[in-house]
């Protein structure tokens, strides 16, 4: 398109809804920091994927330095891949820019009307980015313009945010008359039932103007279709969406971090508006119970959805910021939604303050891009919680993903969860705005306070484990000490009765008459020893037969071995034929010497 036909029409309005996405394994395991790395260097980096371009910063356009310089260093090294020599930084953040030229494809919709009637509009894609993190999360957001003054009313611009953004049916409707029955509750049939109405348009579309047939979602019948075949608790990409995220789902599923909504970032520019709801004496003023500037903070599209007036009093008053107020200027902002409402572009001109547009669109639309990576990567690191305390705690995997995910909390906290952002003082309270309407400070200390938790009971499996095999080793150790002592005793019973008659022949008691009969000699020890032998088999053959079968490599039961329990106690009887046996094999040198020895 033209530099003359863009500015053809005056911008009405400025809209940018913003998905913030998460990956899922398929098979349901942790997210692996390296395994998302060649998922997005694979799948993006490659030179097929001609459609994305990777989008590497530099200060050749004035707003590139005025939005760079807006922020802290360390804050715009992780906004913009400054850093191109840091390749761990490569590794881990990817900003990528779809190859459409401003102005040439179409974000398109049918939006259903309070009186029935449906409402086409048209809005022109100004770009398309897709920013990936290491924390395993991503934010995919549609930068669109208004110029058409037939969906430049106050209603229209509600009606824009509310329907544009929708991804998938936040529910069906039920048959009022079978409310109060149980039929209500036996009601299976999705096919024929429209989930469009005061929350989702009839269908969204996205026309790249290029001779390509354009991706439309219609919520009247393919959705319902999609569902009825098959997971229906499983989010579907919406056909507009394919287009953008399908490389990135090679062995993954992508889940919305907020719910079926994208974020919302809008600005409108109408004179008489902007003075009527910014007007107002102090504690008085008009937008504290304006209906329309409710419903454009909190994107409610037919209707308040509060209908207290003191309640609504006290939820618009902390959700707007009115620093500007006697400039008929004002930012509202929820967890899901960044709006600033002001005059008309042209006024703006005249008073030279149309900044405030191009603020919103870059440095406003960092900040609320910045808080929702926390928030998505605050879930994800919940989500791998989850995965590594299902992990046996005997695997030593668990350990060594525990300590991967400290490692990238860390990393976490110093890059991407930041105090403070800028040293510009709006820039400041809108940050901190933002981070409390999505209660940021909150759920990264119940995320700390998870991730030690998970680190204690990793810690105390670990030490637990270690215990139990500190204590195997031990147990092999005294049952192969107790071997060793069980062998040298039966050794030393073995070989009492020889040494005896050894010992009785050093001291040369009946030495001259056995050293005459050596053969004698050599007999009578070999007769000892056969004997000792035999009666020790007799006395301990329940020990050593037990001893064998417990220590068999077929046996799988855990149980002590032989020698590692006390001795059964051997009947009184036995011990008494052994003590006898051994005097007798004493005896017998004796009785040779009296019978066969020549009398000295």
């Amino acid at each position: 398109m033209s530099k003359k036909k863009e500015t053809s029409q005056e911008l009405i309005s400025h809209h940018v809804f913003l998905l913030p996405f998460k990956w899922e394994k398929e098979d349901g395991a942790a997210y692996e920091i390296n395994q998302f790395h060649d998922l997005i260097h694979n799948h993006l980096d490659l030179e097929k994927a001609t459609e994305w371009k990777r989008s590497d910063f530099n200060l050749e356009r004035v707003v590139d330095y005025n939005e760079f310089n807006y922020f802290f260093d360390y804050v715009a090294e992780v906004l913009y891949q400054t850093d191109t020599h840091n390749k761990e930084e490569q590794n881990f953040i990817g900003h990528f820019t779809y190859n459409l030229p401003p102005g040439k494809g179409i974000y398109k919709f049918e939006a259903p009307g309070p009186d029935g009637k449906s409402k086409e509009y048209t809005l022109e894609i100004d770009s398309i980015l897709l920013h990936l993190y290491y924390s395993g999360v991503g934010v995919l957001s549609f930068h669109l313009n208004n110029r058409k003054p037939s969906q430049g009313e106050p209603e229209d611009i509600i009606r824009i945010n509310q329907f544009g953004r929708r991804v998938y049916p936040p529910f069906y409707f039920i048959d009022q008359d079978k409310v109060g029955h149980q039929a209500q509750f036996d009601e299976t049939q999705f096919v024929g039932k429209s989930p469009a109405g005061a929350e989702i348009a009839n269908w969204i579309e996205i026309d790249f103007n290029d001779g390509t047939n354009p991706r439309r979602e219609n919520w009247n019948q393919d959705l319902a279709q999609r569902l009825k075949e098959g997971e229906i608790f499983k989010f579907n990409l919406p056909a507009f969406l394919e287009p953008f995220l399908f490389r990135i789902e090679d062995g993954y599923d992508i889940y919305p971090v907020l719910d079926d909504r994208m974020f919302v970032l809008s600005w409108y520019g109408n004179d008489g508006l902007a003075r009527r709801i910014a007007r107002g004496e102090p504690g008085r003023e008009e937008y504290r119970l304006d209906d329309w500037w409710y419903r454009y903070i909190f994107v409610d599209a037919k209707y308040r959805s509060v209908q207290d007036p003191a309640d609504q009093e006290a939820t618009t008053i902390p959700a707007t910021y009115a620093r500007w107020r006697n400039y008929s200027t004002l930012y509202g902002v929820t967890e899901y939604s960044m709006v600033l409402l002001t005059k008309s572009l042209p006024t703006l001109r005249s008073g030279y303050s149309a900044y405030l547009v191009t603020h919103l669109q870059t440095i406003y639309y960092r900040l609320a891009e910045l808080v929702l990576v926390q928030r998505a990567s605050i879930q994800r690191f919940s989500d791998d919680i989850t995965h590594i305390s299902k992990l046996d705690g005997a695997d030593p995997a668990q350990a060594e993903k525990a300590s991967l995910l400290n490692r990238r909390y860390i990393r976490f906290v110093n890059q991407i969860y930041f105090r403070e952002v800028t040293p510009q003082q709006q820039g400041i309270e809108l940050y901190d705005l933002l981070q409390q309407q999505a209660r940021i400070s909150n759920q990264v200390t119940a995320l700390q306070d998870e991730i030690e938790r998970l680190q204690n009971y990793v810690r105390q499996e670990t030490d637990r484990q270690l215990l139990a095999a500190e204590k195997k080793r031990m147990q092999r150790e005294e049952e192969s000490e107790k071997r060793r002592s069980d062998i040298l005793a039966v050794l030393g019973a073995i070989f009492l009765a020889p040494g005896l008659l050894i010992a009785v022949h050093d001291l040369g008691y009946m030495g001259t008459c056995l050293e005459q009969n050596p053969k004698y000699l050599f007999g009578l020890t070999l007769l000892a020893a056969v004997i000792s032998v035999r009666l020790c088999w007799w006395a301990y053959p329940g020990e050593i037969v037990e001893s064998s079968t417990l220590t068999s490599s077929t046996n799988t039961d855990v149980q002590p071995r032989a020698w590692s329990r006390p001795v059964r106690g051997i009947p009184i009887w036995r011990l008494v034929v052994v003590a006898l046996a051994y005097l007798i094999l004493l005896s017998i040198p004796l009785i040779y010497a009296l019978l066969a020895c020549p009398a000295g």
